[in-house]
Parts: structure tokens; sequence; C-alpha cells
């Protein structure tokens, strides 16, 4: 990898945590009205942030991170899930996407106890949770935009979604192209992964606008 894309992966990377950093710092400022009534929401961000700092020293020491970030990865997935499970509109939608995350986790958690696939990123396992997310993220993007009594774009949630559904969309036809072009040097790895930092970079700001929201009502 040449040093000008090496130093460009860096600055992009530590965008990424920055960014993520202030959303968990923003969280915490605004925690009493968080907690009220978007409590998941919150130790998701604090979490998220946890993870990009953590995730980012073990990269800087050299550190290979592909278990922590499968680990992580469960963690986040089930967090965000469950904080969109309330604004599902129907009970037996909640109940399918309830079976369909705990099947996803299994599986996950599976691949991770692989030994077979040890030190090895599963890219599967990724390309699930965001499938998952991009359908719960959307519909409750869909029952914003047909909402009539709300103005989504001054509700808090539709922001958190929006920032979910683009991050999960990209990193899922990354991921999944990833995998079906079967790519493995690392080089190209890392290459491909500036586009998912891109997107979380995204995700980020849109989660940062919809904690605006929040200190605004």
């Amino acid at each position: 990898m040449g040093n000008k894309f090496q130093i460009f992966y860096l600055l992009v990377a530590l965008t990424s945590t920055l960014i993520s950093i202030i959303v968990a710092v923003k969280a915490w400022l605004i925690r009493k009205e968080l907690l009220g009534n978007y409590n998941l929401f919150f130790y998701f961000f604090i979490s998220e942030a946890l993870f990009d700092v953590i995730l980012g020293c073990f990269y800087f020491f050299g550190i290979n991170n592909t278990l922590m970030m499968d680990v992580f990865s469960i963690i986040g997935f089930l967090l965000i899930t469950f904080c969109f499970l309330k604004y599902l509109k129907f009970k037996t939608s909640r109940y399918f996407f309830i079976v369909l995350t705990v099947l996803v986790t299994f599986i996950s958690m599976y691949a991770l106890l692989d030994s077979t696939k040890a030190n090895t990123l599963d890219l599967v396992q990724i390309t699930l949770q965001s499938l998952v997310l991009i359908f719960i993220s959307g519909i409750v993007l869909y029952n914003f935009s047909s909402s009539k009594e709300i103005n989504m774009f001054h509700s808090p949630v539709f922001w958190f979604a929006i920032g979910t559904f683009i991050y999960s969309l990209i990193d899922c036809v990354v991921t999944s192209g990833t995998n079906f072009l079967m790519i493995k040097d690392e080089t190209k790895m890392i290459q491909v992964w500036v586009i998912s930092l891109v997107a979380n970079i995204t995700k980020m700001l849109c989660y940062l606008k919809g904690l605006n929201k929040i200190q605004k009502l």
C-alpha cells in the first residue's frame, strides 16, 4: 500500500473515530433527554465510540483486531436493532424482527466460535447483519414518511434510521462484493474499507443531526 494512500486511509479512519466520539459526547451531554425516551440509543452511541477507539488502538499498535470487530459488530447489531423495534407499527413485525435478530446473532456467534475462521473477518456475518438493519430501518423510515401527524425531518429517530439505512446499505454492498470477488489481499481489503469508513462518517453525521433534534424538543 502506497504511503499516500496509507496516510489518506488513516485520516479517514481518524475522522470516523473522531465524529463517533463527538456523537458519544453529545449523547452524554443530553443523557437526561436520551434516557427518558431513547435510552437504548444512548447506550448504542456510547458503545460505538468505545468500540471505534479500541479498534483504532489495536490497529495503531499492529494487533489483529478481527476478533474484536466481530464481537463489537454483534453487540452493536443487537443494540441498534432493538432501538428500532418500538418504532414498528405492528406487533407481528416486531416479533418477526426479534426472531430474525436472534437467528442472525446465533449465526454470527457460531461463525465467531468457528476455529477454522480464527483471525479472519466474517464477511457473511456482517452482510446478514446489514440486511436486517436495511429492512428494519427502511420500515421505520417508511412509517415516518407516511405519517401525517409527524414531520419526519423534525424527528430524531428519522435521522437515526436514515443514518443506519445508508451505512448498512453501503456496508452490505461492500462486504458482499468483497466476499463475492473473493478479495483476500489485505491491501485491497483496506482500500475497500475506506468506502465503509466514509459511510460510517455519513451515519455519524446523521446521528449527530438526530441528537440536535432531541436538544430542540
